[in-house]
C-alpha cells in the first residue's frame, strides 16, 4: 500500500511538473487581452465543456456548465444579483472548460483561457487571461485568408508572434498588454480558430525575429501595390527603424482584391469633413510613388499627411497612400495600388511568393531587412 502511495504521488508530481513546463516553454507567458467588442454595461458569461467560477472580492462562486451568469456595471463596481464587487474573476474548474461571453444574452463567444472584468468609461471590459501560442491560434487566422498558402500563413505567424512579444516589451496600456482589435491584432477568440491553421503555428512555435536581439516591430499589413515603405515616410514622427525599409514588391501581390482600387467623394462631402469650404486636394510631397503629405485647399489651407487623409476619408475608402488624386468639378476623384500602411510584410505578397516556392524564412526575411529568426 505504501509503495502504492508513492508511485501515485511520484506521478502526480511528475504530471503537474510536466504541465507547468509543457505551458511555460510551449504555450508562452499568459497575457492579458482587452476583449472591446465585449465592452458593454452588462455581460452574460457560461461556459461548455465543464464548469466555471465567479470570484467576487476572492470569494468563489462555482457554477455549472452551461448556467448563465449575468453582470451589470454600476457605479459602485460590478453587480451580481444585486450586490456590488470591486474585482471580479471567471475561472475554470475543468481543464478543458470554454468560457462564454455575450453582450446580448443570445449572441455568445466562445474563449480559451479565464477572465477578469475591469471597469473603464462607465463600462465591464472582460481580459482575457491566454497562453500566448493559444492567443495566436485566433490571431493568425483573424489576420489572414484561410486559403493562403501555408508558407505564406507560417509567415504570418512568426509576424503576429513576433509583434506580440514586441507588444510586451513596450506596452502602450496600463490594464492590460494588448486589445482585440487593429490597434494590437485582431484577436476574435475560439470561434475563429481553425485546425489547419493551428497545425501551421504549431509548426514554427517560439520562433520570432529579431534584430540586434530584440524582437522587432513586425509591422504587417494587406497589399502593397507593387512597393513597401519606409516607417517614417508613413509615420512621419516615427524614427527609422532599420529593419521597416522599403523593398520592390512588383509582381508578388497581383491577386490582392485591393492591388487597384478608386473612391470618388463630393467637394461638399470634404468641405464637411474638414470643417472649411475644400476646392482642391493635392499631393504636396511623394515618397517612392506614396503621398507623403497633402495639401487641402480651399477657404484655407491646410498640409496634412497621407496617412492623416486616410484616416479622415477613412481607411476603407482611401486604402493606401500610393495614390493619385483627380478634380472632377464637383467631386474629388482618387485612384491608388494597395491596402494598408505598407510597412513591412504585405500578405498578399506572401501569398504570391509562397505560391512562386519561396518559404515562409525566405519572406520573412526579404521584407523585414536584417532580421534573424530563432526560437525563444
Amino acid at each position: 500500500m505504501k509503495l502504492i502511495l508513492t508511485i501515485i504521488i511520484f506521478s502526480y508530481a511528475n504530471f503537474f511538473a510536466f504541465a507547468n513546463e509543457y505551458s511555460l516553454e510551449i504555450f508562452g507567458p499568459e497575457l492579458k487581452i482587452g476583449i472591446t467588442r465585449l465592452q458593454g454595461k452588462e455581460i452574460f458569461v457560461n461556459s461548455e465543456n465543464g464548469r466555471y467560477s465567479l470570484i467576487f472580492d476572492g470569494v468563489e462562486n462555482i457554477k455549472t456548465e452551461g448556467s448563465i451568469s449575468h453582470l451589470i456595471y454600476t457605479r459602485d463596481g460590478i453587480s451580481y444579483n444585486n450586490k456590488s464587487y470591486n474585482k471580479v474573476e471567471i475561472k475554470k474548474v475543468d481543464i478543458f472548460t470554454l468560457l462564454n461571453f455575450s453582450k446580448d444574452g443570445k449572441n455568445y463567444s466562445r474563449y480559451r483561457g479565464e477572465f477578469v472584468l475591469e471597469y473603464r468609461n462607465n463600462m465591464i471590459l472582460p481580459i482575457n487571461l491566454v497562453r500566448a501560442e493559444e492567443y495566436l491560434y485566433s490571431v493568425v487566422p483573424s489576420e489572414i485568408g484561410l486559403s493562403f498558402h501555408e508558407e505564406a500563413i507560417k509567415a504570418q505567424a512568426v509576424a503576429a508572434r513576433t509583434y506580440m512579444y514586441h507588444s510586451l516589451l513596450n506596452k502602450k496600456y496600463t490594464y492590460c498588454d494588448m486589445l482585440d482589435t487593429v490597434d494590437s491584432q485582431v484577436y476574435l477568440g475560439y470561434d475563429r480558430e481553425h485546425s489547419k491553421i493551428t497545425e501551421l503555428v504549431n509548426e514554427t512555435a517560439n520562433e520570432i525575429m529579431l534584430y540586434n536581439g530584440l524582437a522587432i516591430n513586425a509591422l504587417f499589413h494587406s497589399t502593397s501595390g507593387g512597393r513597401t515603405a519606409n516607417n517614417e515616410d508613413v509615420w512621419t514622427s516615427g524614427t527609422p527603424l532599420p529593419y521597416i525599409r522599403a523593398v520592390n514588391d512588383k509582381g508578388n501581390g497581383d491577386e490582392s482584391p485591393r492591388q487597384n482600387w478608386n473612391f470618388s467623394i463630393s467637394k461638399k462631402e470634404l468641405s464637411n469633413i474638414f470643417g472649411f469650404n475644400v476646392s482642391k486636394i493635392e499631393v504636396s510631397d511623394r515618397v517612392d510613388g506614396r503621398a507623403k503629405y497633402v495639401k487641402v485647399i480651399g477657404s484655407k489651407t491646410i498640409k496634412i499627411t497621407g496617412n492623416e487623409l486616410r484616416r479622415r476619408l477613412g481607411y476603407t475608402k482611401i486604402f493606401s497612400t500610393l495614390l493619385n488624386i483627380k478634380d472632377n468639378g464637383n467631386s474629388i476623384y482618387f485612384s491608388g495600388h494597395g491596402s494598408g500602411h505598407g510597412l513591412g510584410m504585405p500578405q498578399w505578397s506572401a501569398n504570391g511568393m509562397a505560391k512562386k516556392g519561396k518559404k515562409y524564412h525566405e519572406i520573412l526575411k526579404y521584407f523585414y531587412t536584417g532580421i534573424e529568426i530563432k526560437k525563444i
